[in-house]
């Protein structure tokens, strides 16, 4: 297996859930009132520093990294899951720039975390 130093991957966030609109229903009771609940927040993504200098041949066959999406709100206000955050291990001494934005990130330390991406709400 050969040292892999550079790769181009690219992430997504993970969307946030849908609320829920409920109206309470109760016997003998005329208005109930609003009942539904929020929907969860999306999954972020996440860059993790690791002591792995060859961790990045991992991501070889694996160019996409997509996080958890929320769930949707239930009915009585309850409130929806949040997302799965995806992390991408890196290894210390990283650099990563986000293509579009031109935004540099760097990880310098052992377990570091970087939440480049935050998922919706």
């Amino acid at each position: 297996m050969s040292f892999v130093d550079e790769i181009t991957v690219r992430a997504k966030a993970g969307k946030g859930g849908d609320g829920v609109v409920r109206w309470l229903h109760l016997k003998g009771k005329e208005f109930g009132g609003p009942s539904g609940g929020n929907g969860g927040k999306g999954g972020d993504v996440v860059l993790r520093g690791v002591r792995d200098l060859n961790i990045l041949a991992r991501y070889r066959g694996r160019s996409v990294f997509e996080a958890g999406r929320g769930e949707d709100g239930f009915r009585n206000e309850m409130e929806g899951k949040n997302g799965v955050p995806v992390f991408i291990d890196l290894p210390v001494g990283s650099r990563v720039v986000h293509k579009e934005s031109g935004a540099v990130y760097e990880i310098l330390e052992e377990g570091e975390e970087i939440v480049v991406f935050k998922g919706g709400k």
